[in-house]
């Protein structure tokens, strides 16, 4: 019933309701409904748990340890936000048609750019790593 390719770079659900030749009224709602239960969920408990994360920050009583620990912090939930904001955003546009130059960008940042940013977290901000770098 028309073009059957995928133009992305990679079979994503909204994607594959695009091929589709029957009403995806259905499925788009079940998935919407889905982002609205799953998303809240991971969102407060993420929320709660930097928030537990940065009061036990506040209560370090060297203010060395402070700044290291917020540094790495912050680092992390910036990478949090990427990823949330990106894919609240791109899900929550399912039912449209088109738009699928904005839609392999916002995919790329929630699944490419959050994950390069990972070994800069956990491993660039290591001084033995930085050393190493160095030499």
């Amino acid at each position: 019933c028309g073009p059957n390719v995928l133009n992305h770079f990679y079979c994503d659900t909204s994607q594959l309701l695009q091929l589709s030749c029957t009403d995806t009224w259905f499925i788009e709602g079940l998935m919407f409904i889905l982002l609205i239960i799953i998303v809240p969920g991971t969102l407060t408990i993420t929320v709660i748990s930097y928030g537990c994360i940065i009061i036990t920050i506040l209560h370090m009583p060297s203010s060395s340890g402070r700044k290291k620990t917020f540094s790495t912090c912050s680092a992390h939930l910036v990478v949090v936000t990427v990823f949330y904001s990106t894919s609240i955003y791109r899900y929550n546009r399912t039912a449209q048609r088109g738009g699928q130059g904005s839609d392999k960008v916002l995919s790329f940042f929630f699944s490419v750019v959050t994950q390069m940013l990972n070994p800069y977290i956990y491993s660039l901000r290591n001084n033995q790593v930085k050393r190493a770098l160095k030499e």
